[in-house]
């Protein structure tokens, strides 16, 4: 879901260093690998110096610390000192599940001022593709299809990926084109009708929902999400600005990207993170987090905030999400194969997902998370939802794609990001991610040229897609 629902994020506060030792840099390494692997985050903040914890709540950090990296690579093994950045004391850490780099810098007093952990990336060469080998379905007629050819063998080059497809409106037509294969086992080329994980993109379909519910008067983008929730919760506000509806479509709620408690959840399993994790686990920690900023001010992306939009809307209609989302996006949309549950039957038709280094990794069962990345589609009706939102016939996705903030960096509609090309269009857009798959929807409405992306592997495609929507933009 993100770009992906789990993700490592950096803290890029400045970095600076004055009289530090490696002595002190590794009493300070080992405080932190003692207090991390006991799941102590909170006894963390004390070690950080005044300027880090300006920028920073002890909440934040210890949902950093559970969400960002305990959640995907569980506890501390061991570490190594390593070169890095100039002054700053820099160590290789090894955790149960992979290497991250950790640079920090200390203060005269030996307090943290900043850090920054980083996934760990060997210098070595990348296994090549012969791309001789590597079967598609493009004519490689047209200077888009030439672009379009370049691309796609580029990104399967690397044996890291496998498959890949692209499908583009432009000119008032539409072309779909197919790469590599469906498994790294056999050479099965993707097909129009072949499903992947779309991870967050699926949250644009909770925002037409919600786009619906609003154009029904069933729900106000101002309402307090109080009002939608069971039970009481005084502290989903800051100074008595509560958390609104809107504020969970654009990312301004003030949630934090993840609950700190998804790893308490029963039977957890790091490589399906979120398959046991219940409604009522979301609402029991809604009554305990506390937010620290007005909401509506900034913006910080939110999966928790997608998923409780999703179940409030559950709540309004009293209906399965997955009802709704049939009912009022995919059938208007003609989408016949997108679905949050699959049969037998459909899962056959599930391309393999692989991980950012190759691996085959398990699909994602999202649990109480769905709207914010449970959704599996293919190219065909993935196409067709583009156009939908392209035409803005329908009053529910044209509302999805109306501005609800704005800040010098970032435009968000409802989940819809609105972003001003160079020369002065509007793109929009969302991309997705789940373990082993990545996704990418968008389109500019005033050159009428959009495009979808979809990918098996946890690479993200974003590249891809921005080349091609210039190359049809020219």
């Amino acid at each position: 879901m993100r770009y992906i629902l789990i993700t490592i994020v950096g803290f890029f506060t400045t970095l600076f260093a004055s009289g530090q030792t490696a002595g002190n840099g590794e009493k300070i390494m080992t405080e932190i690998a003692e207090l991390y692997n006991k799941e102590v985050y909170d006894e963390m903040y004390p070690l950080h110096a005044p300027e880090f914890k300006s920028k920073i709540t002890q909440d934040q950090l210890s949902a950093f610390y559970e969400t960002n990296i305990r959640l995907k690579y569980g506890k501390i093994i061991s570490w190594d000192p390593d070169k890095g950045k100039a002054g700053t004391i820099n160590y290789r850490v090894q955790l149960e599940n992979g290497q991250l780099d950790l640079s920090f810098s200390l203060n005269e007093k030996n307090e943290i001022s900043g850090i920054q952990w980083l996934p760990h990336h060997e210098k070595k060469n990348i296994k090549k593709r012969d791309i001789s080998n590597i079967n598609y379905d493009n004519p490689k007629q047209t200077k888009l299809q030439l672009l379009i050819d370049s691309l796609a063998l580029d990104h399967l080059q690397d044996s890291v990926n496998c498959g890949l497809s692209i499908g583009v409106i432009h000119n008032g037509k539409t072309e779909m084109f197919f790469y590599g294969s469906n498994y790294k086992d056999a050479d099965v080329l993707p097909g129009m009708r072949t499903l992947y994980e779309i991870g967050s993109v699926t949250k644009t379909f909770t925002s037409i929902l919600l786009a619906h519910a609003i154009n029904e008067g069933k729900i106000k983008p101002e309402d307090d999400i109080r009002k939608y929730l069971p039970g009481t919760y005084p502290n989903l506000q800051f100074r008595k600005r509560p958390i609104q509806i809107k504020d969970l479509a654009n990312h301004t709620s003030g949630l934090p990207r993840l609950p700190a408690n998804l790893t308490k959840q029963p039977h957890y399993d790091p490589k399906d993170p979120y398959k046991n994790f219940s409604k009522e686990m979301i609402y029991s920690y809604l009554k305990k987090v506390k937010i620290d900023t007005f909401p509506g001010k900034i913006n910080e992306y939110s999966n928790l905030g997608a998923a409780v939009l999703g179940i409030i809307l559950e709540n309004v209609y009293q209906k399965p999400l997955e009802e709704l989302i049939k009912q009022y996006v995919t059938r208007p949309a003609k989408m016949k194969d997108t679905k949050f549950t699959l049969s037998e039957g459909e899962r056959n038709k599930m391309a393999t997902g692989y991980d950012d280094a190759g691996a085959e990794t398990p699909y994602w069962n999202l649990g109480a998370f769905i709207a914010a990345g449970g959704l599996k589609s293919n190219m065909e009706d993935m196409l067709n939802y583009l156009a939908a939102n392209m035409s803005e016939t329908n009053p529910d996705f044209k509302l999805s794609h109306q501005q609800t903030f704005k800040n010098a960096t970032t435009t968000v509609g409802l989940n819809w990001i609105l972003t001003t090309t160079k020369n002065g269009n509007t793109l929009i857009w969302h991309n997705g991610g789940t373990a082993g798959f990545t996704s990418f929807c968008g389109y500019i409405k005033k050159k009428k040229i959009g495009l979808v992306v979809l990918n098996n592997s946890g690479v993200n495609v974003d590249n891809i897609a921005i080349n091609i929507l210039k190359g049809m933009n020219q």
